[in-house]
């Protein structure tokens, strides 16, 4: 029953064999950074809650023979301590999700403060070369905001997700709000400047197609691995906590204007 679902980690598997089967690339943030690549899909996964399902992410993986970039958030909904170890162990990369100017509302020099001290205590389990930001979509702060005050060579960092690419000639989807395509859940998970599909793209089998049609281009494939689901049970509670994260979301927009 499962297979007739979108959002599973049956069609993570889909998605993968795909890859593998039309010779399509994949890549990390990092080395995307550094490769530069002039086609291909770079694999950055969000870790915003149950670490454990990015593990299996990772496992999944690693059976295909891809890797990808996990960015976890500091909070205990997302940072642990085992799991960061067990993916890094699985040779994808680590990085950090940082949210540190929302945390301490708008104040640039304590979240300065913080980013570091949260940088340094990551890096007591793994390497850390690239960052992510979070969008934290509850509040005003925009955390991109605060690389205007960091200093990347000196903190050793190849990049950031949203800041380091230049989107111009990417296609960039993200399974924010349960679609690939766009939703008005998306408050802030957005690369602008990239390409846009001329079609509306929602589920993964849409996302395949496109990617098979536009094999000579590049993408960027947002997963958050809390998301996916394994079995029935997890599907119908992702599929509830996601619809009111939506709602909740829709109604702080609407508040806004």
């Amino acid at each position: 029953m499962l297979k007739n679902f979108d959002f599973t980690t049956l069609r993570l598997e889909e998605l993968l064999k795909f890859f593998q089967k039309n010779d399509i690339n994949t890549y990390t943030l990092q080395d995307w950074i550094e490769l530069n690549p002039s086609k291909g899909v770079l694999i950055r996964n969000d870790v915003d809650r149950k670490p454990k399902n990015s593990l299996n992410f990772a496992r999944i993986y690693n059976k295909y023979g891809i890797k990808g970039t996990f960015n976890f958030r500091i909070k205990k909904t997302s940072f642990n301590k085992k799991i960061v170890k067990d993916i890094a162990s699985l040779n994808h990369e680590i990085g950090y999700h940082y949210e540190d100017l929302s945390d301490s509302n708008g104040d640039m020099k304590q979240a300065v403060k913080k980013f570091k001290e949260n940088l340094k205590s990551m890096r007591q389990l793994t390497n850390i070369n690239t960052i992510t930001m979070h969008g934290s979509p509850l509040s005003s702060y925009d955390n991109r905001d605060m690389c205007k005050n960091l200093d990347f060579e000196e903190l050793d960092l190849k990049g950031e997700g949203y800041l380091s690419i230049n989107f111009e000639n990417i296609y960039y989807f993200t399974d924010t709000g349960r679609t690939w395509g766009s939703t008005f859940a998306n408050v802030r998970d957005k690369a602008f400047g990239s390409k846009i599909p001329e079609y509306e793209i929602k589920s993964t089998i849409d996302l395949k197609n496109y990617i098979l049609k536009n094999k000579n281009q590049s993408f960027v494939l947002v997963f958050h691995p809390e998301r996916w689901s394994s079995n029935m049970s997890q599907l119908f509670f992702s599929y509830l906590l996601d619809l009111i994260s939506s709602l909740v979301k829709v109604i702080i927009k609407i508040l806004k204007k």
